[in-house]
């Protein structure tokens, strides 16, 4: 059973972020945004009853950027007014823009990598540490990208390219503060040249960057890995409580999902993934805690 009451919630003005924080807000969470641009949520009327200028004040807005440590640490401590952090929702992901001269960037190309050093590097001392919840991809690691239908497989070894190897990177660091870095589909670093990344999203000596956990001192964490995003319907509404489905579900699960790879993962709605952290992940924690997980229909 989810006991979520405060999170700190990155990337999350959108997509499946923002998805899963309307989602726990709606069961009574606290949840503090780090928003590049605050004016994101002006307009939303699904959110507007949330705000903390409102009756309810669940939701708090911090203006800030996650690769910048200060606007980082702000964000703690204004979700530190409503007492320790029980969750951070880290969604951060960048878009890639086509080049002439370098084919598909990533700018930054180190966005997901940067931003968990500094959530991490700044991590206060709760009475217990918070869970974390990051959201990568289906086709990261060698065994993942194999698993990659074929028809899928000309995007992800051109276009998803260079948000892939930042994904990595982030994986690499959760997969080193929780012990879990082999068993995601890492080695271990061997030498100081084995911490950088192709790419460079993974600095050398980024281990000792000042304030950085030391090995395993963060355990509670999931590493969510979500076949190719659609705009599809929530199908997990429209299951009922038998297991049975109606409307697009019918008759089967809404979607698949197990630690490791799945076979064939095509694709799967924004909605559904933040119907799986929410209702699922959270609430069967146990179960999950320190896996890296796939998600597909």
């Amino acid at each position: 059973m989810s006991t979520v009451k405060n999170v700190y919630a990155l990337g999350a003005s959108r997509n499946i972020g923002y998805l899963a924080s309307l989602r726990l807000l709606a069961k009574g969470a606290h949840i503090t945004f780090l928003l590049r641009n605050p004016t994101a949520f002006e307009s939303d009327p699904a959110i507007q009853p949330y705000l903390s200028s409102s009756s309810h004040g669940q939701a708090h807005i911090v203006k800030g950027d996650a690769l910048n440590i200060n606007d980082v640490k702000r964000g703690w401590e204004v979700a530190g007014e409503n007492g320790d952090v029980d969750l951070i929702l880290f969604t951060v992901g960048g878009t890639p823009r086509l080049t002439l001269a370098h084919g598909f960037v990533l700018d930054p190309p180190n966005l997901c990598t940067q931003a968990i050093i500094n959530v991490l590097t700044t991590l206060p001392s709760p009475s217990a540490p918070p869970k974390i919840i990051a959201i990568t991809s289906i086709g990261t690691t060698s065994s993942s990208h194999a698993s990659v239908p074929f028809l899928l497989k000309p995007i992800h070894n051109t276009a998803l390219v260079a948000a892939h190897r930042d994904k990595i990177g982030l994986e690499k660091v959760l997969g080193h503060v929780c012990g879990k870095t082999a068993q995601w589909g890492y080695l271990p670093d061997k030498d100081a040249a084995g911490d950088e990344l192709d790419g460079g999203v993974l600095g050398k000596g980024w281990k000792k960057t000042e304030g950085f956990p030391k090995e395993e001192d963060v355990a509670t964490i999931v590493v969510v890995r979500p076949a190719m995003l659609v705009d599809g319907e929530c199908r997990a509404d429209e299951v009922d409580t038998s297991g049975k489905g109606r409307g697009k579900g019918k008759g089967k699960e809404a979607y698949r999902v197990q630690e490791g790879d799945l076979k064939n993962p095509y694709t799967v709605s924004r909605k559904d993934v933040a119907h799986y952290i929410v209702e699922g992940l959270l609430e069967d924690w146990q179960k999950w805690e320190g896996k890296c997980v796939s998600i597909a229909y």
